[in-house]
C-alpha cells in the first residue's frame, strides 16, 4: 500500500507536489522563458551610490533624464514603472526600475524560433520621486542592487537608443528626400556622438513613416498613387469586368521624350523575386546616342504569357508618338513567348537573341552531354569557347559556313551535342546572333541583354536595402520613385540642346546615326564653336568652323535641306 503511494506522488507534475502538508495549497506561477538567477552563483551589484547625492529639482522630466544619464554611467537603463500626475488631489510620484525588472507576460502569438528567451530578470532595483510642498521634486532610492551584470557598453539597449523627438523628424524627412538608411544613421551619429541608436531603430522609424503616408491603402494603391502624384504615365489591366489589378505599366514622362527621341534600339527581360506576390518585373531598356542606357518602362505582369507580354508592348508602343517610329532592334533572351509578341506587335523591327544567353544554354547542355574529368572538361570549355566565338564573330554567310565545319570536326567525339547546337541554336536563331546577318541592321553594339541585367541589379540593390521596411511589398516608394527618377537623373540631353563637350559624338558616329538610321541629317544651328555638317559624306576631314561662320549656315543649310528630301 506504501509503495502505491508513493509511486502515485511521484507520478505528478512538479508544480502540485506539496512541501509541507501541514501547509494550505499554494499554486506555483512557473515564468517561461524567464531567466531566474541562482543566489549561490548570482551576482549582486549595487548602484545605490550613483543616485544618493541627487538634488532636489523642480521639473519632473529633467529629474527622469538625470537619473538616467546616471544609470548609463552604471551600465544598465531604466523605465518608469508607475506614476501620479496629481490629479483628484492625490500626490505626485513617480516610480522609476529596471529595464530587465518585473514579470514576462508571455505573448499569445508563439514566436517562430522556439529557443528563444527574454532579457527579464526580476531585478529589484527601485527609485522613487516625491513631490514636496515646497514645489520641489526629491529622490530617494527604495533598492539600489540589481541581479544581474551590468553592461560594458549599451550599445543595442532599445531603450537607450530610442530616437528622440527631433531625431524622429530627421529620419522622416530625409526619408521623404530619399537618403539611404545609412546615410540617415551617419548623420545622427554626427550629430550626438554619444547616440545608442542602431539600424534597426532607423528601419522601424522609416516604416512607421511610410505607413503614416500610405495611410488604409493597400501597396498597389500607394502605387497608383505615387504614379498620380508625380505624374507617371501608368496603365493597368484587369481580371475581366472585376477591380483586381493583374498587370500594370509604369514610365516616367521624361523617359518618353527620351524614347522618342532613341527608340533604335530596345532590349526586353525578366526579373523576379522583387515582391511578395511573386510577380515577374518586366523590364524594357533603352539606349541613347551617346550609350547612355534608359529604362523605358516597367511592367508588373501576372506571369510570362504571351497575352501578358502583348499587352505590355503594345502599352509600351503607345508611347511612340508617331506611327513611322519604331524601334529598328529589338533584343530578348530566347523566351519563345516573348518573341512571337515582339514579331506581332513591332513586325518591322529586326528581332535578336542574346548571344551571352545562347551561349550560357550551348555551354550548359555541353557539360550535361559531355562527360569528362576536371582537367579536360577546362579545356574542352575553353576549346567550346573559341569555337563558338568564330561561328558568332562570321561576317559573312561563307565564314560562317565554314565555321560550322570547323566546330562540327572538333567536337565529332560529342555527336548528340552537335546534333543539339545545329537543331536546337543554329538552324532556327542563327540570324538573330551570328555577325554574319546581325551586322546588317543597326543595333549600336547592342547584341546582349547586358544592359537590362543591369538594370536587374539596381533593382536588387534597392530592394535589399529597403526589404526590413517595406517588408516584400509589390513596389515601395523607393522602387516606384527613386529607382526611375535616378535613372532620368544622369541627364541624357540638357535642356539647352547642346551636349557637354565629353559626350559630343565622333564625326563617324554621328554621320552614322544621322544619316544612315534615320535618312534625314539632323543638325543644330548655334554659335559654340563647333562643326556643324549637312551630309553625312561631309564628316571626314573637316576642322573646327568659327561661330561668324556659322551664322551663315541658316540659309545654305535649309536649301541643301529641301534637296535633300527631294
Amino acid at each position: 500500500m506504501n509503495k502505491f503511494r508513493v509511486g502515485f506522488l511521484m507520478a505528478e507534475p512538479p508544480i502540485e507536489l506539496k512541501p509541507n502538508i501541514d501547509e494550505p495549497d499554494i499554486s506555483v506561477v512557473v515564468q517561461p522563458n524567464v531567466v531566474e538567477p541562482d543566489d549561490e552563483q548570482s551576482n549582486v551589484v549595487d548602484t545605490g551610490e550613483y543616485f544618493v547625492n541627487c538634488e532636489k529639482m523642480k521639473v519632473r522630466d529633467v529629474m527622469i533624464d538625470w537619473c538616467k544619464r546616471q544609470a548609463a554611467n552604471a551600465g544598465f537603463s531604466i523605465v518608469i514603472w508607475k506614476s501620479d500626475n496629481g490629479a483628484f488631489n492625490r500626490k505626485k510620484f513617480f516610480i522609476l526600475g529596471c529595464e530587465r525588472g518585473g514579470v514576462y507576460k508571455e505573448r499569445k502569438k508563439k514566436s517562430k524560433k522556439e529557443d528563444t528567451s527574454t532579457r527579464i530578470t526580476l531585478c529589484p532595483f527601485r527609485l522613487r520621486g516625491y513631490y514636496l510642498t515646497s514645489g520641489q521634486w526629491s529622490l530617494s532610492v527604495v533598492c539600489g542592487e540589481h541581479n544581474h551584470e551590468m553592461s560594458k557598453t549599451l550599445e543595442g539597449h532599445l531603450l537607450v537608443g530610442r530616437l528622440k523627438l527631433e531625431e524622429k523628424e530627421c529620419v522622416r524627412e530625409l526619408t521623404r528626400n530619399l537618403v539611404a538608411p545609412k546615410n540617415i544613421m551617419t548623420m545622427l551619429k554626427g550629430r550626438n556622438p554619444d547616440s545608442k541608436t542602431n539600424m534597426k531603430q532607423i528601419y522601424n522609424a522609416r516604416q512607421r513613416f511610410k505607413t503614416d503616408v500610405r495611410g488604409e491603402l493597400y501597396e498597389l494603391q500607394h502605387l497608383l498613387k505615387c504614379c498620380e502624384t508625380h505624374k507617371y504615365f501608368h496603365k493597368c489591366r484587369t481580371i475581366g469586368d472585376s477591380t483586381t489589378i493583374q498587370d500594370i505599366f509604369w514610365a516616367h514622362l521624361e523617359i518618353i521624350k527620351l524614347f522618342n527621341t532613341f527608340p533604335t534600339v530596345l532590349m526586353m527581360d525578366s526579373t523576379y523575386k522583387t515582391n511578395k506576390y511573386k510577380m515577374p518585373l518586366f523590364e524594357i531598356v533603352g539606349v541613347t546616342s551617346t550609350e547612355e542606357s534608359y529604362n523605358v518602362g516597367f511592367a508588373y505582369i501576372a506571369n510570362e504569357k504571351e497575352d501578358n507580354f502583348v499587352w505590355a508592348l503594345e502599352t509600351c508602343k503607345s508611347l511612340l508618338i508617331s506611327k513611322e517610329i519604331f524601334p529598328k532592334v529589338i533584343v530578348t533572351n530566347r523566351d519563345k513567348s516573348l518573341m512571337n509578341v515582339v514579331a506581332k506587335v513591332f513586325p518591322n523591327s529586326t528581332a535578336l537573341v542574346c548571344r551571352v544567353h545562347v551561349y550560357k544554354n550551348v555551354k550548359a547542355k555541353f557539360k550535361a552531354l559531355c562527360k569528362a574529368k576536371e582537367e579536360k572538361m577546362d579545356q574542352l570549355l575553353k576549346t567550346l569557347k573559341l569555337q563558338w566565338n568564330s561561328i558568332v564573330d562570321s561576317t559573312s554567310e561563307e565564314s560562317y559556313t565554314t565555321a560550322v565545319v570547323d566546330f562540327r570536326k572538333v567536337f565529332e567525339k560529342f555527336p548528340n551535342f552537335v546534333k543539339y547546337v545545329e537543331t536546337t541554336v543554329l538552324d532556327p536563331v542563327k540570324e538573330k546572333f551570328a555577325s554574319a546577318w546581325t551586322d546588317s541592321v543597326m543595333h549600336i553594339g547592342n547584341t546582349t541583354t547586358n544592359r537590362v541585367e543591369s538594370q536587374h541589379g539596381t533593382v536588387e540593390i534597392i530592394r535589399s536595402q529597403y526589404k526590413a521596411t517595406n517588408q516584400g511589398s509589390i513596389a515601395s516608394d523607393s522602387l516606384s520613385r527613386n529607382y526611375i527618377t535616378d535613372s532620368t537623373d544622369q541627364a541624357v540631353m540638357p535642356k539647352s540642346g547642346i551636349m557637354p563637350v565629353e559626350n559630343w559624338l565622333t564625326f563617324p558616329d554621328m554621320g552614322h546615326i544621322l544619316a544612315t538610321a534615320y535618312n534625314r541629317v539632323i543638325v543644330e544651328l548655334t554659335t559654340h564653336r563647333i562643326v556643324w555638317v549637312s551630309t553625312a559624306s561631309e564628316l571626314q576631314g573637316m576642322e573646327n568652323s568659327s561661330g561668324a561662320e556659322a551664322e551663315t549656315w541658316e540659309d545654305t543649310f535649309l536649301d541643301r535641306m529641301t534637296e535633300f528630301d527631294d
